[in-house]
């Protein structure tokens, strides 16, 4: 009887560790590029009066939300998901560059990057402190933050923020930041 019962726990503890690791292989996971450039406003950086008198402390600048299509539907589409099978949702990796090519971010000692879902709510994905002199910047970001909620909005759209501290006023003409970020999607039919 005894080795009937053991042999029927070791039977169950296999099934489970099979069905655990069924569980991880139909996992889906996917890197989806989220693209958005916008101009700065130069007027708030580079004007006579903040020219003429720059103040010592520098000036610290914030851009209006920048929309952010995130296609949702058409993305669960594609990879045959649904919301309440996803996981996690989070930064993988964010860049900057400037156009013109010729621009830098020299004038700059701190850049962050927000994401949000309303005009009034914002969470800080992506920074860099000690800013380089040139014309693209690899930001640090944290991957352990879910950001489900604002992939699953359901505006079909979210909002990048940046925010930044000017040092000086910048030598180039700056034209246009271009955010270049990559998402991370995991989910999973098997939930």
């Amino acid at each position: 009887m005894k080795l009937k019962v053991l042999s029927i726990a070791v039977l169950g503890l296999i099934f489970v560790a099979s069905c655990n690791k069924l569980k991880s292989l139909v996992n889906i996971e996917q890197d989806l590029p989220f693209n958005q450039s916008f101009s700065l406003q130069a007027a708030a950086i580079n004007d006579t009066a903040v020219t003429n008198h720059f103040p010592a402390a520098g000036i610290h600048y914030s851009s209006a939300n920048i929309p952010v299509p995130t296609n949702q539907q058409q993305t669960l589409s594609n990879y045959k998901t649904a919301a309440n099978l996803i996981n996690s949702f989070y930064i993988k990796s964010l860049n900057l560059s400037l156009t013109p090519a010729t621009a830098t971010f020299n004038s700059m000692d701190t850049v962050n990057i927000f994401i949000c879902k309303t005009v009034n709510d914002s969470m800080i994905i992506a920074h860099k402190y000690g800013v380089n002199t040139t014309n693209s910047i690899a930001m640090d970001v944290d991957t352990t933050i879910n950001l489900k909620d604002y992939f699953l909005n359901s505006t079909d759209t979210f909002y990048f923020k940046f925010s930044g501290h000017f040092k000086s006023v910048p030598t180039d003409s700056i034209g246009q930041m271009n955010i270049n970020s990559v998402m991370h999607l995991s989910a999973n039919p098997l939930n």
